[in-house]
C-alpha cells in the first residue's frame, strides 16, 4: 500500500482549521479567558472534574487542587467554573431559520465537538454503533454547540465546523470502515507478524515465536509463504498507525489557532503499538495540551470471530490487547478518557456531552525560567479531603505548556490569514461565518443623489 504523504495532511489541516475553525468559532462563554491575558502573562489551565456517575462536580475552589509545576507546588491565582451547557436541559428545540442576508450575526457561543474516525483502522461494519450514537449525540447538543467530522488517514473534511446538524448526520452516514481484511490464507497473529518483521539473528524469543508459529501454519507446506505474508501484514499495520498518528498530531497541533476549548472524539477499532509510533505519543500529547484539548478515544466494537475467516485466530485474546495498547498510550499522553463499550456506544457519547458541559479554568503565574519556549509539565491532583466529601472525583487537565517569546496566547502573524489570501486559496463555500455588517449612505456631491 502506498505511503501517506504527510504534507497532504498538513495542508489539509490548516486549511480546515484556520480558514473554517478559527473564523466559525468566538465562543463568548469562554470570555473569562480574556481576564488571562493580561500582563502578568496567567497560564490556564482546563479542568474536567466529574463524579463517580460522570456529571461535572460543580463546588470546588482553588484550595480543593494542588497543582506543580515540573514537579513544584505553584499558587494558583485563580479559578473559575465555567458553565458551557446546563447537563440537566431538556431536548434542545428545533433549530432556528437561517439569518437574513446582510444580518448582523452576534459571536458563536456553546462548545465545539470534531469526530475523527479513523476509518482504515476500522473493518467495513464495525463503525456503526460508534456513528449511530454520535447521530444521537447530535440531538442531544445545544443549539450553540458546533460539530465537524474528519476522516483520517487519507481522509478528508466530511462537514464543516458548523451548527448545521443536517449536513453532519449525513457525513456521519457516509462513513464506514475502510480496514481491509488480512490478505493471507494463514492465521497468524499480530504479535508473530511483528516478531518476523523486526526479528534478528539474536533474538531467541522472536525465533520461537516464529518457529511456533511456521510449526502450525506450514505443516507439511514444501513453500509455505506464512513468513512472506506475516512481514507484510506487519508492516501496512504499522505503516497505517503511523499515518494515523501523523494526520492527528497535524489535526491537534492545527486546533491552537482556535481560542477555548475543543472537543475531538476519536473512534478507531485499535491501535498496534509499535517502536515507531510510539515515539510520536509524546509531541500528541503536547500538541493536545498547547491546543486545549480535549481527546475522548472511543474503540469501535467488533464481532469475537469472523465467520469468513478460515478458522479461529492464533491469538484474539492478544490481538485485541495489542489493538488497544496504542489507544491506551493515546488517551494517556493526552489527558483524555478511553471508552471501550462492549454493546451500544450511547454511554459514552451521554459521559462524554456531560463531562464537557462545564469546566474549570484554573490560572498561575509562570516563572521567569518557564518563558523558555520548552515544554513544562503540569501535574494537577485534588487535595486531601476533608470528611471524605471529595470520594469518587475525577480530574482531567492538560499535561503541559510552553512559553514563546511573547506570550502562550499571542497568535503570529502567520496565524491570521488575509481574507483575501484565503478566498483566492480556497475556492469552497462556507456557512455560519461570523460577519458584522454596517450599511452607510453618500451623497454624490455633483449629482446631490443618494
Amino acid at each position: 500500500m502506498a505511503r501517506f504523504d504527510y504534507r497532504i495532511s498538513a495542508l489539509v489541516t490548516k486549511f480546515f482549521l484556520r480558514s473554517v475553525l478559527a473564523s466559525c468559532l468566538l465562543p463568548s462563554a469562554f470570555s473569562a479567558q480574556s481576564s488571562f491575558k493580561s500582563a502578568a502573562e496567567i497560564v490556564s489551565v482546563d479542568v474536567i472534574a466529574t463524579d463517580a456517575s460522570g456529571r461535572p462536580v460543580s463546588n470546588l475552589s482553588a484550595k480543593d487542587f494542588i497543582l506543580k509545576v515540573d514537579g513544584k507546588v505553584r499558587p494558583i491565582q485563580t479559578v473559575q467554573l465555567v458553565r458551557v451547557v446546563d447537563p440537566n436541559r431538556p431536548a434542545p428545540p428545533a433549530p432556528p431559520a437561517p439569518p437574513a442576508p446582510f444580518s448582523t450575526n452576534t459571536e458563536p457561543k456553546g462548545r465545539t465537538f470534531i469526530f475523527a474516525i479513523d476509518h482504515e483502522h476500522i473493518h467495513r461494519g464495525n463503525e456503526k454503533l460508534a456513528i449511530d450514537a454520535a447521530t444521537r449525540l447530535l440531538d442531544r447538543l445545544a443549539p450553540e454547540d458546533r460539530a465537524a467530522v474528519m476522516t483520517l488517514p487519507r481522509g478528508r473534511i466530511e462537514a464543516d465546523l458548523s451548527t448545521d446538524r443536517v449536513a453532519v448526520r449525513q457525513a456521519l452516514g457516509r462513513i464506514m470502515g475502510h480496514a481491509l481484511p488480512k490478505a493471507s490464507r494463514y492465521e497468524f497473529s499480530i504479535k508473530e507478524a511483528f516478531a518476523v518483521l523486526d526479528a534478528n539473528g539474536n533474538d531467541e524469543i522472536a525465533k520461537n515465536i516464529i518457529q511456533e508459529m511456521t510449526n502450525r501454519e506450514c505443516m507439511n507446506e514444501t513453500h509455505c509463504g506464512v513468513i512472506n505474508d506475516a512481514r507484510a501484514y506487519a508492516r501496512e499495520m504499522q505503516n497505517n498507525g503511523l499515518d494515523t498518528l501523523r494526520d492527528l498530531q497535524a489535526l491537534l497541533s492545527g486546533l491552537s489557532a482556535l481560542d477555548g476549548t475543543k472537543s475531538v472524539i476519536f473512534i478507531s477499532e485499535g491501535l498496534v503499538e509499535t517502536p515507531d509510533n510510539i515515539v510520536n505519543m509524546p509531541d500528541i500529547g503536547k500538541a493536545a495540551d498547547l491546543a486545549r484539548v480535549r481527546l475522548f478515544v472511543i474503540q469501535a466494537n467488533r464481532p469475537s470471530y469472523d465467520v469468513s475467516q478460515r478458522h479461529q485466530p492464533a491469538d484474539e485474546m492478544g490481538d485485541r490487547g495489542m489493538e488497544l495498547s496504542g489507544l491506551e498510550d493515546l488517551a494517556g499522553v493526552t489527558g483524555g478518557e478511553l471508552f471501550r463499550p462492549s454493546g451500544t456506544v450511547d454511554a459514552a457519547m451521554s459521559t462524554i456531552d456531560n463531562a464537557t458541559s462545564a469546566y474549570y479554568l484554573l490560572g498561575f503565574e509562570p516563572t521567569d525560567k518557564e518563558r523558555d519556549g520548552k515544554y513544562h509539565k503540569i501535574q494537577l491532583t485534588l487535595a486531601p479531603p476533608e470528611g471524605g466529601a471529595r470520594n469518587g472525583v475525577r480530574l482531567k487537565a492538560r499535561n503541559g505548556f510552553q512559553i514563546t517569546e511573547k506570550t502562550e496566547t499571542t497568535k503570529t502573524a502567520a496565524d491570521a490569514s488575509p481574507l483575501a489570501g484565503m478566498l483566492r486559496d480556497n475556492i469552497r463555500g462556507y456557512r455560519d461565518l461570523p460577519l458584522r455588517a454596517t450599511a452607510f449612505a453618500f451623497r454624490d456631491a455633483a449629482t446631490a443623489q443618494v
